[in-house]
């Protein structure tokens, strides 16, 4: 009897095994502990000069047109996961300006506009035990825009105070951990099936990874492709370490690392509270004529939030987003 229970115990297992990687469950994977600080700088300009002829050599009465536009962008991101707090800070500073010049035979005109968006998103949940949270959140929304002949601004501010239970998480680097050992898998490179343990050990490697800071983009590609290789060499998960291993790893590292994937329900409640102001002038001279104002008002309103997000699949994702609010 004990050689029949063997037996099928030995038949069994593979079966399993073979499981555990097509039929991953991308829920159990939690994310660890996670601080990151990043500043980025973007910008651009352009130029356009044309002119207008009858034919080849001979200018059709001076059209002229010039053109010369430039957007910049600076922004400052701070994320942190652990098991007492979630939160994230962005700020974002972004401008623009515009500047145009025509000459035609009779007349000019000119057009000088530019804008600036200062914005702060700031969000805070502290969890008290294992499910209950506290959130506080402030959001800061505003815009400045002056022309030839207009001037605006807007001003916003969000204030949501919120208690809840529940708890939701990124598991997007469990997916692409799965994704990498398909591939090596399907190209005969695995030396065997990876237990869920050695899956989520992999994926909570990719998460690091991704929120370590590096100046050289090169040098980070570099100390991120050497991490995941020693991890899959001293795991014993390669058959061979070839240059097919390296060409699903750099593809995978580059190409399956989105979209983002989230796993938990949450829900919470509280009072959200509103600042709104702007004014609009149509002279930005004397600022005499004015279009619209809007004095600082507030507003209050309670909340009723409850989010759900269900991995059903490597590749489907369920998700329900219920709320409702009310002005006091």
């Amino acid at each position: 009897m004990k050689k029949y229970i063997i037996l099928l115990i030995g038949l069994f297992v593979p079966i399993i095994s073979f499981a555990q990687l097509e039929t991953f469950d991308l829920s159990k994977y939690k994310l660890p502990k996670i601080y990151t600080r990043q500043l980025t700088f973007s910008g651009d300009l352009d130029g356009i000069f044309e002119s207008d002829y009858k034919k080849p050599g001979e200018k059709m009465d001076n059209v002229n047109f010039r053109r010369l536009k430039g957007e910049g962008r600076l922004a400052y991101y701070q994320y942190q996961n652990n098991e007492k707090f979630q939160g994230s800070i962005l700020v974002n500073l972004e401008g623009g300006t515009d500047h145009r010049w025509n000459s035609l035979p009779d007349t000019s005109s000119t057009f000088h506009s530019g804008t600036i968006y200062p914005n702060v998103y700031y969000y805070n949940r502290w969890y008290i035990n294992k499910n209950w949270f506290i959130e506080a959140n402030a959001i800061l929304a505003t815009r400045y825009r002056k022309t030839n002949d207009f001037k605006e601004y807007y001003g916003g501010l969000t204030v949501p105070l919120l208690v809840g239970k529940g708890r939701i998480e990124p598991v997007q680097d469990a997916r692409q951990a799965v994704y990498i050992l398909q591939d090596l898998k399907s190209s005969d490179l695995l030396a065997r099936e990876p237990s869920e343990k050695e899956i989520l050990e992999i994926a909570s490697e990719i998460s690091s990874l991704k929120n370590k800071r590096f100046l050289d983009h090169r040098l980070r590609r570099i100390y991120e492709l050497k991490a995941l290789d020693s991890l899959f060499v001293n795991m014993g998960l390669l058959s061979e370490n070839n240059v097919v291993f390296y060409t699903h790893l750099t593809d995978n590292w580059g190409f399956t690392n989105g979209p983002v994937r989230w796993s938990g329900e949450r829900f919470s409640a509280g009072i959200r509270t509103q600042i709104l102001a702007s004014e609009a002038w149509k002279d930005p001279v004397d600022f005499k004529d004015f279009l619209d104002q809007i004095y600082p008002v507030a507003n209050e309103q309670i909340l009723l939030n409850y989010e759900l997000q269900r991995p059903v699949s490597l590749y489907w994702q369920n998700q329900l987003l219920l709320g409702t609010s009310h002005r006091i």
